[in-house]
């Protein structure tokens, strides 16, 4: 929780116009309180956004709009527009083309219509491969690329947040954790999720 406040305050006191992304998942409420705890009492510094794909649960989209109401939280939608005029959907597409249209093109588009320098999401390294290489700061090239290769060293607490042009920030303040981490914080913190989360025993 330390590690994860402090990347918080580092992103509010080193960038112009940092935003909180928003996926209404267990993820997103722990970041949701961790950015309560940061800067109490306070409200949040920053929008938060929220990648809508129009495949959302309902009951999902009304926890959302809840939660934005009960926090006063600076609500931004981004969606993939064309992508949607055109009726992409994950049956017409395919899935991995589908998320690539309507998750990471619309992210990109939302983050350049709002001129957002850092997005600050919930991503964790025990997730996945490519996701374990990310650094708490991890920069993207201009046009959002990533390049592994090119992420700077982060040295104890020291972060390295300086941009040139083009250039954009992601901070990950969980990187570090693990699923149950994520679970037992939740617990311990009381969080509400969206009932979808307990609408079957997990295997």
């Amino acid at each position: 929780e330390a590690e994860a406040i402090h990347v918080f305050r580092e992103v509010a006191g080193a960038f112009r116009r940092p935003v909180l992304l928003y996926s209404i998942g267990k993820d997103s409420s722990v970041l949701l309180q961790l950015a309560r705890k940061a800067f109490y009492p306070a409200p949040i510094p920053m929008p938060v956004m929220h990648i809508d794909t129009t495949w959302k649960f309902k009951e999902m989209i009304a926890f959302r709009d809840r939660v934005a109401v009960e926090l006063g939280l600076d609500l931004r939608i981004a969606q993939n527009l064309e992508a949607i005029a055109e009726g992409v959907t994950p049956y017409t597409h395919g899935a991995q083309e589908y998320t690539r249209l309507m998750k990471t093109v619309a992210l990109r588009e939302g983050l350049d219509r709002y001129q957002f320098d850092c997005a600050i999401g919930g991503a964790r390294r025990d997730e996945e491969r490519s996701r374990a290489k990310e650094r708490i700061f991890s920069l993207r090239e201009a046009g959002h690329r990533w390049e592994p290769r090119k992420q700077r060293p982060e040295f104890w607490r020291t972060a390295n947040t300086r941009l040139s042009e083009g250039q954009t920030m992601r901070a990950f303040p969980i990187s570090n954790w693990t699923e149950v981490d994520v679970w037992t914080y939740i617990d311990r913190e009381g969080l509400s999720l969206p009932s979808i989360y307990f609408a079957h025993e997990r295997e």
